[in-house]
C-alpha cells in the first residue's frame, strides 16, 4: 500500500489524474476529497476502513492545508495511527513544493519529526525503531515488526506555479491578470479556472495533466522522475 500525502486539494486532483493516466502504474487509486484531517482519521485510518481500502486499492492520496502542517502535524498522526497495526509494508510518500526551500532542508525537517516521534513514549507504549537507508526513512514497530517506509518527493517551485506557467504559455495568454510577476500562482490559477472552466478548478487541473505528460517543457521534466517511484 502506497500513501501519498500532499499539501492540498489541488495536489490530490493532479496526482490522482497523473497516476491514473500513467501506463507504468497498475491498480486502483483511492483519493480523499475535501476532508479535514479529523474526518480522514475517522473515515479512513479507522482500523476497519483502512483495512478495506488497503485490500481494494493500491494507492491512497490525501491532501491537507499546507506544507508545515503536513509534515509536522498530519504526518506524525498518521504514523502513530498506522504503525504496528498491519503486517504489510506501508510506503508513505510526502509530496511537498520546494517553493524556495531546498530538498535537503525539507528532508531534514522530516527526519527531525521521525526522530522525535520514535522517542515519544506518550505515542507508543513500546518505542519503535527508527533508521535511514539512502533516500528512505524507516520506522518499525518493536511489537509487531511492521514497517512504515517514508520518502520525500518534491515539486520544483510549486504545483500551482507549474500549472499556470504551462497553461499560459500553451495558450499564448498575454492578459495582465495571468501575469505571475503581478499576482500569486494561486490567484492566477483561480482566474484561469474562472475564465476557461466556469470556476471548476478540478477540471482545469485534470485537463492540463495529459498535456504536461506529453511535452518536454521545463514545467514537465520532473514528472518522469516522480513516476519512477511507483513503477511496477
Amino acid at each position: 500500500m502506497d500513501i501519498l500525502l500532499c499539501e492540498g486539494q489541488n495536489d490530490v486532483w493532479f496526482f490522482h489524474e497523473l497516476m491514473s493516466q500513467a501506463q507504468i502504474i497498475d491498480g486502483e487509486i483511492f483519493q480523499i476529497k475535501g476532508q479535514k484531517f479529523s474526518e480522514f482519521q475517522k473515515n479512513v485510518l479507522h482500523d476497519r476502513c483502512f483495512r478495506y481500502i488497503s485490500e481494494n486499492y493500491n494507492k491512497l492520496i490525501y491532501g491537507d492545508t499546507g506544507k508545515y502542517q503536513l509534515y509536522s502535524q498530519i504526518f506524525p498522526e498518521i504514523v502513530a495511527d498506522l504503525l504496528g497495526r498491519y503486517k504489510d509494508l506501508i510506503n508513505i510518500f510526502i509530496i511537498l513544493d520546494e517553493d524556495g526551500v531546498s530538498y535537503p532542508e525539507l528532508k531534514r525537517n522530516i527526519k527531525e519529526v521521525l526522530e522525535e516521534l520514535s522517542k515519544n513514549k506518550s505515542r507508543f507504549q513500546v518505542l519503535p525503531t527508527y533508521y535511514e537507508d539512502n533516500e528512505y526513512f524507516f520506522i518499525q514497530s518493536s511489537r509487531t515488526e511492521s514497517i512504515l517506509k517514508v520518502k520525500l518527493l518534491t515539486i520544483p517551485t510549486s504545483l500551482e506555479m507549474i500549472l499556470v506557467k504551462f497553461f499560459v504559455a500553451s495558450n499564448n495568454l498575454k492578459v495582465k491578470k495571468y501575469d505571475l510577476s503581478s499576482y500569486s500562482p494561486h490567484d492566477v490559477l483561480k482566474s484561469l479556472a474562472d475564465d476557461f472552466f466556469d470556476g471548476n478548478m478540478e477540471k482545469l487541473i485534470r485537463g492540463t495533466v495529459p498535456y504536461l505528460m506529453g511535452t518536454t517543457s521545463t514545467e514537465s521534466g520532473w514528472i518522469t522522475e516522480f513516476l519512477m517511484n511507483f513503477e511496477n
